[in-house]
Parts: C-alpha cells; sequence; structure tokens
C-alpha cells in the first residue's frame, strides 16, 4: 500500500479487497474525525471514493434515503499490518476542495484523476513462494500449476519404498509392509467378527424353531383327569 498508494485519490492494489467493513451512518462527522487524525499523525495511508444516489446499490440508496443524504463515501485506511479498514458514510465537515473519484464496486481500474499517477512496487518487495518453485522450467511445481500449463510431472509412487533409495528406502519399505499387515489383520479380525455373530444367530434361530415345534406337539394336559377314587 506504502507504494502504490500516492495520493487520497490515486493508487489501488488488489489487497484493498481484503477487509472487513463497517458503516458510520449513525454516528455523524465520525469519519470527518478519523480523517484528521490520519493527517495529523501522516503515517497511514487512506483511499477515499464516493458513489452517487444515481450509482448506488439497493441497499445503497435506501440508507442515502434514511438519512437523507446524496452520496455515499467509501473510506479505505490500511492499519500496520496492512490489514484494510472499510468504512462507509459521510464527510459532513470536510471540504475536500476536488471531486472524489467515483468507486467501482466490480473494482475495475481507473486512472488517477488530476494528472495524479499511481505508485510502482518494488520487485525486490515482491514476496515469492520458493518451496514449490522450479527454476528450470520457471513455474511452481504444485498440482494446480500443472494441470493448467499441461505440464503434468511423472510421480512418483513411494510407497513400499518404490522411487526412494538407500535409508529412506528402506524406512518407507518398512513403514508400507506395517501399514499393509495392520489394515490386512483388520479386515480379517472384522471378518471373523460378522462370520461368528452370523453363526451365532443362526444357531439361535435353530433353538427357537426346535423350542416352538415343541410347544405345539406337547399337547397332554398338566394335571391327569383320568383318576378316580
Amino acid at each position: 500500500h506504502d507504494q502504490v498508494i500516492t495520493t487520497p485519490f490515486c493508487g489501488i492494489d488488489r489487497w484493498f479487497d481484503n477487509h472487513y467493513g463497517f458503516t458510520t451512518w449513525s454516528v455523524d462527522g465520525y469519519l470527518d474525525r478519523i480523517l484528521n487524525k490520519l493527517n495529523t499523525y501522516n503515517k497511514q495511508k487512506y483511499r477515499i471514493y464516493q458513489s452517487t444516489y444515481e450509482h448506488s446499490s439497493p441497499d445503497g440508496k435506501a440508507n442515502l434515503d434514511k438519512y437523507g443524504k446524496k452520496t455515499v463515501y467509501i473510506f479505505f485506511v490500511f492499519e500496520p499490518s496492512g490489514q484494510a479498514i472499510q468504512m462507509m458514510g459521510d464527510f459532513p465537515n470536510t471540504n475536500f476542495g476536488l471531486n472524489v473519484p467515483n468507486w467501482s464496486a466490480q473494482w475495475c481500474y481507473k486512472p488517477c484523476p488530476y494528472g495524479m499517477y499511481d505508485g510502482i512496487v518494488n520487485q525486490q518487495h515482491v514476496y515469492i513462494d520458493t518451496e514449490n518453485y522450479d527454476p528450470i522450467n520457471d513455474d511452481y511445481n504444485d498440482k494446480k500449476n500443472r494441470y493448467k500449463y499441461g505440464r503434468i510431472q511423472e510421480r512418483e509412487l513411494h510407497l513400499f519404498g518404490i522411487g526412494s533409495s538407500g535409508q529412506e528406502h528402506h524406512e518407507k519399505y518398512l513403514l508400507g509392509t506395517i501399514t499393509a499387515m495392520i489394515c490386512g489383520l483388520t479386515m480379517c479380525g472384522l471378518y471373523y467378527a460378522y462370520k461368528k455373530y452370523k453363526k451365532k444367530r443362526y444357531i439361535q434361530s435353530l433353538l427357537d424353531r426346535g423350542d416352538k415345534e415343541q410347544d405345539a406337539d406337547d399337547t397332554s394336559p398338566l394335571i391327569s383327569t383320568s383318576w378316580t377314587n
């Protein structure tokens, strides 16, 4: 932000959209006080946009109608870590002297007004993730970019030590063998438990069926009625 933003009306980068925001309509003059503090200390960069009633969204127009305003200002302030803070409201006590640039909800780039120029980023300050960078092909060897550029490199299968050598080969071979044994024993145990459970259910069903058949055949009375005195 420090290198790209040259004035409150000029300079934009993609990290603007990495922000949290809030509205200040209910506190009149809130943005004026923040702007005065920023100008007093002159340490933090900020950007100011405006959106007129005609170019506002339905929700934006509803807010403008509610508070009797014709323009909403979009005020970006960047705290020391680079995090953006977006505030929306009004500057009732501030005269900018120039027309504030119009806001683009699609983040479309527009040249700076009044002969102003964007700042230029120092290439030495650009962060490059070199962990997966391939200097030969000038590309990153992550899966996404290999598919994107059509250079799907041959992948090595490291299971059981294939594709490795030396101590690494033995360690991976041992790890793969132990993993396969654990998986095999687990599957055998589950299969044995299932067969045992199924056999138990089958034996129980046979016993239940035998009890039912015995009850159906046993029709003799519990007390004999053939005895006589």
